[in-house]
């Protein structure tokens, strides 16, 4: 089951066997560690797990265990996700308890060890069982762990301001599609960590001064790439039982759809409204008409979906109209290929994955997607899949 606590610097690993005590008496007046643990002493800080209800004994005591062993890393400040597995064997009449949690924190591993239940409490049968386990846990081994869990947070630290020059560097040298994937990965490290981690860095000292800075390298970045990209004019066509369905009714999902295949191509979109008789001259692969649209539109490139019988696939087309008057369809017929074809040429390139829509076209973004590459890639323009061309 899940373990749930505060906040993450590392990643906690336990593997452990466990032997529950003889003081789980049935029926024995529930202590007063179960609702509040002593605390600490002169050697050991103490805490408590309590569960309700549990069906089964086994059930109820791991349940316990997990909830005071939760109650110990939260104790560091830390955020965990564990799933915990435990196996249980009787041996000359007695139960032997082996469990194994692991204690994912920001992808780093530290050991926790020591610990171990000294106390249990029972009540209940048949269905219906109340738990709770006692845990003590070395304070010499709690000031280790301490250390352990500093020195990830460095590391992570030290990863993200490596990161965030190594994205400068790439910026200064004009590769800003590398540049930004590295300055993401880094703003990720850097939101991962403590507001008063202390940075290895001669100006910028603080998380938040990187976060900044990273977030400066990612616009500019950003910028950089959309200078690079070509213009595409984005006009989405729907009909139904055969009639136009107005601009201002256009499921907004389709208009998504559009750009999501536009801009994973490369392009940055512009919409534009075309007028019954543009819109069929461009159907008809009039190529003056394809350079009228495209000088009003000011794109490189146009867009036309059509779309017919409630979004049905076999009667989606997709058409890309170079300014210059070169046409491209895409065509997807449900069940069947993908097939590109030029409009004065077959090509004959096919995808095999197309699947019957149901809820609008999201279950077509890949194979058009593809389709669409080979198309552009038809009339000299390559794609590289990131957004750049």
């Amino acid at each position: 089951m899940p373990i749930h606590c505060k906040k993450a610097p590392a990643f906690i690993l336990i593997s452990l066997g466990l032997a529950l005590l003889a003081s789980d008496a049935l029926g024995k007046g529930r202590p007063e560690w179960c609702t509040k643990a002593p605390g600490s002493d002169l050697n050991y800080l103490y805490f408590s797990g309590f569960t309700s209800s549990a069906k089964s004994l086994d059930d109820c005591r791991g349940l316990a265990e997990s909830n005071a062993l939760n109650n110990l890393v939260n104790h560091f400040g830390v955020t965990v996700q564990s799933n915990l597995s435990s196996d249980t064997r009787e041996k000359d009449g007695d139960y032997t308890y082996s469990h194994k949690v692991s204690l994912e924190i920001q992808g780093r591993q530290v050991p926790l060890t020591g610990w171990k239940v000294i106390d249990t409490y029972h009540k209940g049968k048949r269905k219906k069982h109340d738990c709770c386990a006692l845990l003590a846990y070395p304070k010499s081994e709690y000031a280790k762990t301490q250390e352990l869990l500093k020195q990830a947070e460095q590391a992570k630290a030290t990863t993200a301001i490596n990161l965030y020059r190594q994205g400068t560097t790439l910026l200064a040298a004009n590769n800003a599609t590398e540049a930004l994937s590295t300055f993401q990965r880094a703003y990720k490290s850097a939101s991962e960590l403590p507001a008063l981690t202390v940075l290895d860095d001669p100006v910028i000292k603080t998380v938040s001064a990187l976060k900044n800075e990273l977030a400066a390298g990612i616009d500019k970045a950003e910028r950089m790439i959309g200078e690079s990209w070509k213009t595409v004019a984005v006009h989405v066509l729907m009909l139904c039982d055969g009639k136009l369905v107005p601009q201002s009714q256009t499921s907004r999902n389709i208009t998504s759809f559009t750009k999501k295949i536009a801009t994973e191509n490369g392009f940055r979109i512009s919409r534009i409204n075309l007028d019954d008789d543009e819109v069929q001259a461009l159907l008809d692969g009039d190529t003056d008409a394809a350079k009228s649209a495209g000088a009003k539109a000011k794109a490189d490139w146009l867009l036309v979906v059509v779309l017919d019988n409630s979004l049905a696939s076999e009667n989606m087309q997709i058409y890309y109209m170079h300014s210059t008057g070169r046409v491209e369809l895409v065509q997807a017929n449900s069940g069947r290929s993908v097939h590109v074809e030029r409009l004065d040429q077959v090509k004959g390139a096919s995808i095999t994955k197309t699947k019957a829509m149901e809820n609008g076209v999201s279950q077509l973004e890949s194979d058009i997607k593809d389709a669409a590459s080979r198309c552009l890639k038809d009339v000299g323009i390559e794609t590289n899949g990131k957004g750049g061309i």
